[in-house]
């Protein structure tokens, strides 16, 4: 895995798995036709109710803070150039800015929707 790769999965899209601080190696996704590919966010858990902290943590520095100040300090750490880190930061929010929608179409009622909002504030 590339080091984008892991910078994308790893830190940004933050992972459990049944051992807690080690993320999972893989997430794939059925695209059709029996093929297959890596997610490209993965373990995406919104909690609205709870304080944002991260179950595997970005660095020993930044702690579980949720914030990409954090995520962008450990970039270098990658070897991720900044226009590549913000790339990938925007890649992300923008796959997550679809939220409202992805949630309508696999059925989720306006208040069930209404009800995560903060957790994607």
């Amino acid at each position: 895995m590339t080091s984008r790769a892991y910078y994308s999965k790893s830190n940004i899209c933050q992972s459990e798995s049944p051992r807690p601080g080690v993320p999972r190696a893989r997430s794939p996704l059925h695209v059709g036709h029996g093929q297959w590919r890596l997610a490209p966010a993965f373990d995406l858990n919104p909690f609205p109710d709870r304080v944002p902290e991260l179950k595997t943590w970005i660095s020993p520095r930044a702690g579980p803070a949720a914030s990409l100040a954090a995520l962008r300090s450990e970039a270098p750490y990658f070897r991720i150039k900044p226009a590549q880190r913000e790339a990938i930061i925007g890649e992300v929010a923008a796959a997550v800015a679809e939220w409202r929608r992805q949630g309508a179409l696999i059925g989720m009622t306006r208040v069930e929707l209404d009800a995560f909002a903060d957790a994607f504030a």
